[in-house]
C-alpha cells in the first residue's frame, strides 16, 4: 500500500522536524469508531482559525499606531490552538512573538510574523497531504486474510489505526482477527468487544486495560473485608456525577449564547473525577473538550461531547456488568 507508506513517512518527518509534538499523538489516540473523523475535523478547524488570526495580525501590524495588546491577544490565541493540536513549531514561534509584543517592537513582531506564517503554511500543507493520504488508505483497505487469535468472544469489533484513520470491521464467532493485508507500515490495532459469561476478575482486567489507568487498580487493592462495597460505592458515585456533568454540558452547549468558560469548568470537573477513578477515556475526552473551548466553536464542542458521552456510557455499561458479576459471585459463596 503505497499511500500507507507515504503517510507513515510523512508523519515521521513531521515529528522528526519538530512540526508536531506528542499532543498530536494524544489527538490520534482519542479517535475511535465513535468519532472516526475527529482528527480531520480538529486539523481543519485549526487551519481555518490559524489563517484568520495571521490575517488579523498582519492588519494590526500594518497600522500607523500598533495596538500591541490586541496583537498579543491574537498571538496568545494562536499559541493556544497550536498547543491543542500539537503544532510545536508554530507554538514556539508564538512564544517568541509575544516577547516582542511585550517589548512593543514593531520590527520584531513583523519579523516573527513572517516566521509564524512560514511555519503555519508549511504545517497546513503537510496536514492537507496527510488528510489526502488518509482518504486513499481508507479507500484501499480491504481485509483479505485472517490471522488466528487466541480469543473466543461472541462479537469482535476491530479498529485499525493508520496515521489518524480508523478502519472498522466486525467479525462474529470465528476466533479470528483481520490481518494487515500486507500493510508494511507500523499500525496500531485496538479491539472493542462485547463479551458474555466472563469471570469478575477477567472483567476487571478488561476494564483496566481498555478503559482505566492504574488508579482503578489501586481502588481494587483498597477493597478488603472491612469495606467490601468500596469499589461499588465509588463507581456508583462517579457514574452519577459524570452523568450529571454531561447533562450540564449538553444544556450549556444548547444555549443560544454559549458560555465557553462554564463549559470548560464542567469539563475540568469531569476530568478530575475521571482521573480519581482511573477512567482514562473519559478523562482524555474531558481534557480535549476543555482545549476546544478556547476556540469557541459550538460545533466542535458538540462533536467532542458526543464522543465523551459515548466513552462514558460504554464505561458505565462495563462497570454495571462488573458489579453484577461481583454480586453473583458474592451470593454464590454464601
Amino acid at each position: 500500500m503505497a499511500a500507507a507508506m507515504q503517510l507513515n513517512t510523512l508523519m515521521s518527518n513531521m515529528f522528526a522536524t519538530g512540526l508536531l509534538d506528542d499532543q498530536f499523538q494524544q489527538l490520534q489516540m482519542l479517535q475511535d469508531p465513535s468519532a472516526p473523523d475527529f482528527v480531520a475535523e480538529v486539523v481543519t478547524l485549526f487551519c481555518e482559525d490559524g489563517e484568520r488570526i495571521i490575517g488579523e495580525l498582519a492588519k494590526l501590524l500594518d497600522k500607523p499606531a500598533v495596538d500591541f495588546d490586541k496583537v498579543d491577544a491574537f498571538v496568545h490565541q494562536l499559541k493556544g490552538s497550536s498547543a491543542s493540536v500539537g503544532a510545536q513549531r508554530v507554538k514556539n514561534t508564538c512564544i517568541q512573538f509575544r516577547e516582542f509584543c511585550q517589548g512593543k517592537s514593531r520590527d520584531g513582531c513583523l519579523k516573527t510574523l513572517d516566521a509564524v506564517r512560514n511555519d503555519f503554511y508549511d504545517l497546513r500543507s503537510k496536514f492537507q497531504t496527510m488528510l489526502q493520504l488518509e482518504q486513499q488508505v481508507q479507500a484501499s483497505f480491504y481485509p483479505k486474510h485472517f490471522l488466528a487469535a487466541s480469543w473466543s468472544f461472541s462479537v469482535i469489533d476491530v479498529s485499525v489505526t493508520v496515521g489518524s484513520v480508523v478502519l472498522n470491521s466486525q467479525w462474529s464467532n470465528n476466533n479470528h482477527l483481520p490481518a494487515l493485508c500486507g500493510l508494511s507500515v507500523s499500525a496500531e490495532i485496538s479491539c472493542w468487544f462485547r463479551v458474555s459469561d466472563m469471570e469478575t476478575v477477567q472483567y476487571q482486567e478488561e476494564l483496566t486495560r481498555e478503559h482505566c489507568q492504574q488508579q482503578f487498580q489501586k481502588l481494587l487493592l483498597l477493597q478488603d473485608g472491612s469495606e467490601e462495597n468500596l469499589v461499588a460505592k465509588i463507581v456508583t458515585l462517579f457514574c452519577q456525577e459524570a452523568e450529571q456533568i454531561i447533562g450540564e454540558l449538553a444544556m450549556q452547549l444548547d444555549k443560544p449564547c454559549v458560555n465557553f468558560e462554564e463549559v470548560a469548568a464542567f469539563a475540568d470537573k469531569l476530568e478530575g473525577s475521571s482521573a480519581c477513578i482511573g477512567a482514562q477515556g473519559v478523562k482524555d475526552w474531558s481534557i480535549q473538550l476543555h482545549e476546544i473551548c478556547q476556540w469557541r466553536s459550538r460545533d466542535m464542542c458538540l462533536k467532542v461531547l458526543a464522543a465523551l458521552r459515548a466513552a462514558f456510557y460504554d464505561l458505565r455499561g462495563n462497570f454495571k456488568a462488573m458489579l453484577q458479576l461481583e454480586q453473583q459471585q458474592a451470593e454464590a459463596t454464601k
